[in-house]
């Protein structure tokens, strides 16, 4: 298979799933999101994380992560978010405490206001990576929306990985 095979066949999956993944109606999502928070919560990597690195589901009927920041908020634990920095196909990591505002970027991800946001320079002392995905494998192989930006930034942060996703997606 060539690599331009390999390309179309990822982007057809990627369009399967972001269709698949539009289609759950609101109850289903707010379920999946449920059951989610509540796996991740029951994880001892997470009760002994401090440092929680999570997206802010904000498109495409991601799983909605606002329910873990709130119970990471209120178990004590710090949380940090990307930020698509401009011009650099790279992400930049906010510290979001409970009230921070959040602004549409460009894309209209939700993002603390870049002006005021804190910003996390150790991603080292990163203990637990909720890293969203369309889809991943049974072996944890991630499947993202094409940007590669969690491609960049995963190999530079050491903590636990666990991948959010809808189980129809997995």
């Amino acid at each position: 298979m060539t690599w331009g095979n390999v390309r179309q066949r990822k982007a057809a999956l990627r369009e399967s799933c972001r269709r698949r993944r539009e289609s759950f109606g609101a109850e289903h999502a707010r379920q999946a999101a449920a059951a989610v928070r509540a796996h991740v919560l029951d994880l001892r990597e997470y009760r002994s994380a401090l440092r929680i690195h999570t997206y802010l589901s904000s498109l495409d009927n991601e799983l909605d992560t606002r329910g873990l920041i709130a119970a990471s908020w209120a178990g004590g634990k710090t949380v940090a978010v990307p930020v698509v920095w401009p011009g650099s196909r790279r992400l930049r990591h906010a510290l979001l405490r409970p009230g921070d505002p959040l602004v549409p970027d460009r894309w209209g991800l939700l993002v603390p206001r870049p002006e005021s946001a804190r910003w996390l320079t150790d991603l080292g002392g990163l203990d637990l990576l909720l890293v969203p995905g369309l889809a991943f494998d049974r072996r944890g192989h991630r499947l993202g929306t094409g940007g590669g930006y969690y491609d960049r930034f995963l190999p530079l942060a050491r903590g636990v990985r666990v991948g959010l996703t809808y189980d129809e997606l997995l």
